[in-house]
């Protein structure tokens, strides 16, 4: 008979913590070693990935990072410094504006040395537009803004050089999503234009900038009113007038600025996710000036904020969350 005793066991719970321990440890490290293996084996397939002929294929030529250099003559030219490689105009130029290009298909301008006008080169540096221009901006979204004449006004053209219409603009921006903001010269009223469409709308006495990729909200001025546009791609479906007498773009879709008719200024939420014309002032038009800045990114950027709104002998700083 075998008789065990309270010391004996004490004894065997501690051999037994014992024990527990080092299985607990053995896990534990066999764990361990198996995530470092797996993550090695990640990191090396990553690795591989970056280095297989077939994405080296797929990644060669498609990002260009030219530099301009002039050659004993003054005449600008296109190098690649990771190829060696010089790319000269087919017409001596005196200016190229290198960073036009990031891709094979993009164009850069170049000011002819003959001429003074601009033109367009594409990347193997084979004259595309035939320089004709006084002014013109880079191609977006397949379009310049170009004048032949600042005096006369602006128009639009492809990477053919065609026009887009028969419109010269006193005022022209650049496409953004198929959308651009354009003066014109007879009204001098302030418009959007389609590039697939034609005009959108006109006859508003300023249109503020805005981002159609990320902004539902396009915000102007129409007879004196401050107004809202609310916009689907290039299609303008309902427009707005606000009882205020100035108004900022739609910031990150959240919110905008406002100034009453005595010249006071407030913020207005725009961001109702039932009814997008829905306008709700969440700090009322008596400041003298309103600045603001981003919190943080949650839910999304733009919709924590801060806002410092002055009066003559203090600043308010609010937080909103839209």
């Amino acid at each position: 008979m075998c008789i065990i005793t309270d010391g004996s066991k004490d004894i065997m719970k501690k051999a037994c913590s014992i024990v527990l321990i080092a299985v607990v440890c053995i896990i534990g490290i066999f764990a361990l070693k198996n995530y470092k293996n797996a993550n090695d084996t990640k990191e090396n397939s990553e690795v591989d990935i970056y280095k297989t002929s077939e994405y080296q294929g797929i990644i060669k030529g498609s990002y260009l990072a030219y530099e301009e250099k002039f050659d004993k003559n003054g005449n600008a030219y296109l190098y690649d410094d990771e190829n060696k490689k010089k790319v000269k105009p087919s017409i001596e130029a005196s200016v190229i504006y290198y960073d036009d290009i990031s891709s094979k298909e993009d164009f850069a301008r170049f000011i002819s040395k003959e001429s003074g006008k601009i033109g367009f080169i594409n990347s193997n540096g084979e004259v595309v537009i035939q320089p004709e221009y006084v002014t013109a901006t880079k191609m977006y979204e397949g379009y310049s803004v170009v004048s032949n004449d600042k005096q006369e006004g602006y128009y639009y053209i492809n990477e053919k050089g065609e026009k887009l219409n028969d419109q010269i603009y006193e005022e022209g921006e650049n496409f953004t999503n198929g959308i651009a903001r354009v003066k014109y010269k007879d009204s001098r009223a302030w418009g959007l234009l389609s590039a697939w469409k034609g005009p959108l709308v006109d006859g508003f006495d300023k249109i503020n900038d805005f981002d159609p990729v990320t902004e539902q909200h396009i915000t102007g001025i129409i007879n004196g009113k401050a107004a809202m546009m609310i916009v689907d791609g290039d299609n303008v479906k309902e427009t707005k007038v606000l009882g205020y007498k100035d108004i900022s773009q739609a910031y990150h879709d959240c919110f905008a600025i406002v100034q009453n008719d005595e010249g006071k200024y407030g913020v207005i939420d725009v961001s109702s996710p039932d009814d997008p014309l829905e306008v709700k002032e969440v700090i009322p038009t008596s400041y003298d000036n309103i600045t603001y800045n981003v919190i943080d990114d949650n839910p999304w950027y733009g919709a924590h904020d801060r806002f410092i709104c002055t009066l003559s002998d203090r600043n308010d700083v609010i937080v909103e969350e839209f």
